[in-house]
């Protein structure tokens, strides 16, 4: 996204600020760009970052603001927290995340927000839906809601807002709603029954949990497209993948549907028919032990 000298500079920024939070602008000038460390104004530069209002408004009205860059010192989980995430969405330009080790180390710059470079969602657009297994998990950036943001993008152009989210251990949760019971309150999906699921229909899902904390998409033939996450932010190992619904049927406890998809045609190697995971039970609801 930026030159390899733009990102040494933010992340040498990173390893000076350690133990707290570094925070800079990625400056644009042309075709080339520049890295502006800022000082971090925050009254706990440990846990969050301020840089003065004067000077992004001032890299703003000259259009050349192109990100946002702030880091992440150990034990902050490598990953946007939910303010990160409200705080891009209000200003609709990327912003990077330095995650910084505990002794100091910093690593690779990771961006989110929409208007950040995501090949996999441009490729899904295109039509290969292909495109979307196989992503690492980073929770906030490519998790089970975001593949269903992107998988509805491509197959019916349909756009879900971001919904900023924090992490916990037991799944994505939100400060502040509710986000999965929004898919069908506030962005037009409506309930169906689990009997008669088919592709396109988002699988709502509670894992060892008092409440719904995953969801998956139907896709063909009794598999679904979904993301696991586990018991940290970042797990790179977790890729986002096809499997037999079946396998996860104990813990569906709802299937929306979003009118968009209603016998809608689908054109990737991921929709192979339109049968329903006949051999999905019901929820079991298990509390987190």
């Amino acid at each position: 996204m930026f030159p390899a000298a733009v990102l040494d500079a933010a992340r040498a920024h990173a390893a000076r600020a350690f133990p707290a939070e570094s925070c800079g602008l990625a400056l644009r000038a042309g075709r080339a760009f520049k890295y502006l460390p800022c000082e971090n104004l925050a009254t706990d530069p440990k846990t969050r970052f301020e840089i003065a209002p004067k000077v992004v408004l001032k890299a703003q009205k000259s259009g050349a603001l192109a990100a946002v860059i702030h880091s992440h010192p150990a034990p902050l989980p490598a990953c946007p927290s939910e303010a990160d995430m409200r705080a891009q969405v209000a200003m609709g330009a990327p912003w990077g995340i330095v995650p910084v080790g505990e002794e100091g180390d910093a690593g690779e710059v990771f961006f989110f927000g929409d208007q950040a470079p995501r090949p996999w969602r441009a490729a899904a657009r295109a039509g290969d839906l292909e495109a979307l297994v196989g992503l690492p998990y980073r929770h906030g950036v490519t998790d089970c809601f975001s593949l269903l943001r992107d998988y509805y993008a491509a197959v019916a152009a349909l756009d879900l807002p971001e919904v900023p989210r924090g992490f916990t251990a037991a799944g994505p949760a939100s400060e502040t709603h509710d986000y999965y019971a929004e898919l069908h309150e506030s962005y037009g999906f409506a309930p169906v029954e689990l009997q008669q699921a088919q592709p396109g229909d988002a699988l709502l899902l509670q894992i060892r949990a008092d409440h719904i904390n995953h969801a998956a998409v139907l896709v063909s033939a009794g598999e679904m497209l979904h993301h696991p996450g586990g018991a940290h932010a970042h797990e790179p190992q977790r890729l986002s993948r096809r499997e037999p619904a079946a396998r996860w049927g104990e813990y569906i406890a709802r299937v929306v549907r979003h009118p968009a998809l209603g016998g809608a045609k689908r054109n990737s190697r991921l929709d192979a028919g339109d049968q329903t995971p006949r051999t999905a039970t019901p929820a079991k609801r298990r509390k987190r032990a």
